[in-house]
């Protein structure tokens, strides 16, 4: 879905594709009593708001995803994973699952599961796996034995279980 972009407004694409936008009639001031978190996304009156997209040949606006959900390896290849977590859902039939950075190799946590065969759902995943480069290949499977951690709206709160099995 594109997006027309307001006549006093400024849209530009960072190199890694974030969405910066200066709008000097309407930009927020920051958020109440955050001066950290308001540093970190409003910089000389632009706000990086953590979207990713691109402006298409009539300078409409098409947001892509999310930067939170891109995972960069240390090579600097970047995953973007809710097309990778998708597939893999369907191909395992479920969606307690969510993949995560463990030293710097891409790891499939499966939630609800205290325990399973790591290279039986490697060998079900083969024929996505194939489609990749070695890199960005899963090579680790976890089983969380609780449900994913999950925002109110449903989404898994992929930083918090990062941290989670990063500590287990």
């Amino acid at each position: 879905m594109a997006m027309a972009i307001c006549p006093d407004d400024t849209i530009t694409i960072a190199p890694d594709g974030e969405v910066l936008i200066a709008a000097p009639t309407c930009m927020m001031q920051g958020y109440y009593k955050r001066d950290a978190d308001t540093k970190a996304v409003l910089q000389n009156g632009i706000l990086r708001t953590g979207d990713l997209g691109f402006l298409d040949a009539q300078n409409r606006l098409h947001i892509t995803g999310r930067k939170k959900e891109i995972l960069v390896l240390s090579d600097g290849t970047k995953l973007f994973l809710p097309e990778y977590e998708r597939a893999c859902a369907t191909v395992l039939e479920t969606d307690e699952l969510c993949i995560v950075l463990l030293d710097d190799i891409p790891t499939l946590v499966l939630g609800n599961q205290s325990h399973g065969d790591e290279r039986a759902v490697l060998e079900q995943l083969a024929s996505i796996l194939s489609e990749r480069p070695r890199g960005q290949q899963l090579k680790k499977v976890l089983f969380y034995e609780k449900p994913l951690p999950r925002t109110a709206t449903g989404k898994i709160k992929r930083w918090e279980l990062q941290r989670e099995v990063e500590t287990a």
